[in-house]
């Protein structure tokens, strides 16, 4: 089962929202936080409860601090990307795209960062 919820990168919308999720959908185990302004808060909420053994949480785009947050035990992985160079390469990729005026070929950009 998947719950997608948006807070809007609001800290205290993201610690209702898990509240939420928790109560209709008890079954949750896994948390994957895209914003990074609310992944100590989610992670602060789950492990708040009397069964946090039983939750992870995973964040996505870090937010400079997943290898703190990732070694203090706050969350459980971080996935990181490189926007500046992904950014870059698809900005070049489309000039060249524009001058040539041939479609862009799918590309795979940078590299992604895992720590756990």
């Amino acid at each position: 089962m998947v719950c997608e919820e948006y807070s809007n990168a609001d800290p205290i919308k993201a610690v209702s929202l898990v509240q939420y999720i928790l109560k209709t959908h008890p079954e949750t185990t896994v948390f994957l936080v895209t914003s990074p302004s609310d992944s100590e808060a989610v992670a602060k909420t789950v492990q708040s409860r009397s069964n946090k053994d039983i939750y992870s949480v995973i964040t996505f785009d870090d937010n400079g601090n997943a290898e703190k947050t990732v070694s203090l035990g706050i969350v459980d992985a971080s996935i990181g990307i490189d926007p500046k160079q992904i950014g870059k390469v698809a900005a070049e990729s489309l000039k060249q795209s524009f001058v040539s005026g041939e479609n862009v070929k799918p590309i795979r950009i940078g590299t992604i960062t895992v720590i756990k």
